[in-house]
């Protein structure tokens, strides 16, 4: 099992595993990364580093959960990391698949597997869009003001509801299973591979992401609810 540390250079580790940039990306680091460690990125950009650690071995390896380390990140920085995750998919994940997507129907009209993509691709904007719609009004506020130290109790905390992620993240299983299973005729191949992989990284993406807000945050909030209750 590859573990990142703190005095690892960060380069090596996304040269052999390209899938985090878009992770990092959301903790506003960018590529020219030199041969610093993360430890020396993290001071730089100000960033938590025993949190994005956790992070980043959390999406390199899915059997591996830091529930201690994240827990005791607090309420805050998750909820912000989370937001920022969301907001990146809905204005550069789920638009790249988009355009590849497009781009492979266009090129093969008569496809009927291609044709069963854009629905189901379609079924996943709506289920992500309701999930991220809900958290920015409502959860994820919520989760911010009882970091801030507002006051709560059962009565006031919003619904918790992961039904939308849970769907999302069966709706990319099932778009991989029909390109695989399912795709022929005259298609090209290279972009095809590039909606392949793109789906494959954004179902992994929405998994940690989805384990991080209901097995961290929501335990948090609901302890801290009951308390202040």
């Amino acid at each position: 099992m590859l573990l990142v540390y703190e005095d690892m250079p960060l380069s090596e580790v996304v040269e052999e595993n390209v899938e985090l940039i878009p992770v990092l990306e959301r903790f506003g680091i960018t590529l020219g990364l030199s041969d610093r460690t993360a430890g020396q990125i993290c001071a730089m950009k100000g960033i938590d580093a025993g949190f994005f650690l956790s992070v980043v071995n959390n999406f390199l390896n899915p059997d591996y959960f830091p529930e201690k380390q994240l827990k005791t990140s607090g309420i805050g920085v998750i909820a912000d990391y989370l937001l920022r995750t969301e907001k990146y998919y809905m204005e550069y994940q789920l638009p790249n698949i988009e355009a590849h997507l497009g781009r492979l129907i266009n090129g093969c009209p008569s496809s009927q597997a291609l044709g069963l993509l854009r629905i189901l691709l379609s079924s996943f904007r709506e289920s992500l869009s309701r999930a991220v719609e809900y958290d920015t009004r409502e959860w994820l506020p919520y989760c911010a003001s009882l970091s801030a130290g507002g006051k709560s109790n059962v009565a006031d905390a919003p619904r918790y509801d992961d039904s939308a992620y849970v769907e999302g993240i069966n709706i990319l299983h099932e778009m991989k299973g029909v390109m695989v299973r399912h795709l022929s005729g005259d298609y090209d191949r290279n972009l095809c591979y590039a909606v392949i992989f793109s789906i494959s990284s954004m179902e992994k993406d929405i998994s940690m992401h989805h384990r991080i807000r209901d097995r961290i945050l929501y335990p948090l909030v609901a302890s801290l609810t009951d308390k202040r209750g």
